[in-house]
């Protein structure tokens, strides 16, 4: 791709949605370990008090990052063999946040890091550590490959930016404006979420599509 610019706009809108995504599928999962739902917000999903008396919640708290690591392979599979959806796929991988996977289980707030400290102390958390390494880099450096010049530099800003703009949003605009929002939630969720979903997974398909006839020659 000779100006990776072009994807900023589909990436940021398929990065919202992959995360809800992520935190959906805890949510999904939640209720199916623990029979009753939790609630979520943009950023967050919250667990029952019912359903922490036991480790079965730590399933639902695994949920959310196997998805995250399933779309980051299928992403790749699409720039490996589906010439039309190269690029989609490279943006898939990214939207998934592969470095957020990293900083997150560093700083010790991550999904991995809550069950392997949990589970099993410093060594499984190393274990769990060269696990990460091993589901996320492979996915980017396929994904790097659409970039035609400059590989390193714009591969490095499709890890960075993508993190950056979810933060940028959620923390300081979208939590804050959920806060002050009074509706009943649906299923633990509360109506603006499910509403900027909707149009964020409609929106993020649409530009997909578009990109579907961008097949940058291989290097």
């Amino acid at each position: 791709m000779k100006n990776p610019l072009h994807l900023i706009a589909p990436l940021f809108l398929l990065t919202f949605v992959a995360m809800q995504a992520h935190e959906l599928t805890h949510q999904l999962a939640g209720r199916l370990v623990c029979g009753c739902w939790g609630t979520m917000t943009f950023n967050r999903f919250y667990l029952p008090p019912v359903c922490q008396q036991t480790l079965v919640w730590l399933w639902s708290t695994a949920a959310g990052p196997s998805l995250s690591y399933l779309l980051m392979w299928i992403g790749a599979a699409m720039v490996l063999r589906s010439p039309r959806f190269r690029v989609a796929g490279a943006v898939l991988v990214f939207a998934n946040l592969p470095l957020a996977r990293f900083v997150t289980f560093i700083t010790g707030h991550g999904d991995e890091m809550v069950i392997a400290r949990i589970l099993g102390g410093t060594p499984l958390m190393v274990a769990v550590g060269v696990l990460c390494c091993a589901l996320v880099i492979p996915p980017v450096v396929i994904a790097s490959r659409i970039f035609e010049r400059k590989r390193i530099a714009w591969t490095f800003g499709a890890l960075a930016a993508p993190m950056i703009f979810d933060a940028a949003l959620k923390l300081p605009l979208l939590e804050p404006m959920l806060k002050r929002m009074s509706f009943a939630p649906i299923a633990g969720i509360p109506p603006a979420v499910l509403i900027a979903d909707g149009v964020a997974l409609l929106l993020a398909a649409a530009l997909l599509v578009r990109m579907r006839t961008a097949a940058p020659a291989r290097n």
